[in-house]
Order: structure tokens, then C-alpha cells, then sequence
């Protein structure tokens, strides 16, 4: 059981590495009272992903094992075709831009 949750935790740190240096990003940007949304928002997230995660794992161990992979195959098919609409390319248009626009807002803070 130690060794399940000490595997857990040294996947969630690595998976989440990235999460950490975009997170001290926005931190660098709002600084003092106006952190606190930042950090509250960070709990709530993580606290959603993994009752999300707790939630799913619970529903699949209601199918048969030999069907889960198969299954799981579906996902990423239906996200496939779903990413294909051009609303959706728009979006990622605007999100990129969003982010480049606070990415060159660092950069000038720093430099």
C-alpha cells in the first residue's frame, strides 16, 4: 500500500513539473493580495483532477478488465474528430495568442 502511494506521488510530481514553472509564472505576475486567487485556484484544481480521477477510476472498475483498454481507445478517437471543427481552431488561435501575450508581458518584467 506505501509503495502504491509513494509511486503515486513520484508520478504526480513528475507529471505536474511543468504545471509548477507556468504556476510560478503567474505568480511572478501577481503579487500580494492578488496571489490569492491564484493560489486558492491552483488547490481547487488540483482538488477537482483528482476527485475527477477517483470518480473515473471508480466507474471503471465497474467494466470488465478485458474491455477497459479497448475502451479507452475511444477517447482519444472522439477527440480527434471533435478538435477537427474550425470553432475550435479559433480558440487555439486565441488561447496561443493569450498566452504569448502574457509570456512577453514576463519577459519585459525581467528584462
Amino acid at each position: 500500500m506505501l509503495e502504491a502511494l509513494g509511486t503515486a506521488l513520484l508520478s504526480y510530481i513528475g507529471t505536474t513539473s511543468d504545471y509548477f514553472v507556468i504556476l510560478l509564472l503567474v505568480f511572478g505576475l501577481y503579487r500580494g493580495k492578488l496571489a490569492r486567487p491564484v493560489f486558492y485556484g491552483a488547490y481547487v484544481g488540483n482538488f477537482i483532477l483528482v476527485a475527477v480521477s477517483l470518480l473515473v477510476a471508480d466507474v471503471l472498475k465497474l467494466i470488465p478488465q478485458e474491455w477497459v483498454l479497448g475502451l479507452l481507445g475511444l477517447i482519444p478517437i472522439y477527440m480527434g474528430i471533435k478538435g477537427f471543427s474550425v470553432t475550435k481552431m479559433r480558440v487555439a488561435k486565441q488561447q496561443i495568442s493569450y498566452l504569448s501575450l502574457i509570456l512577453r508581458k514576463y519577459s519585459q518584467m525581467l528584462f
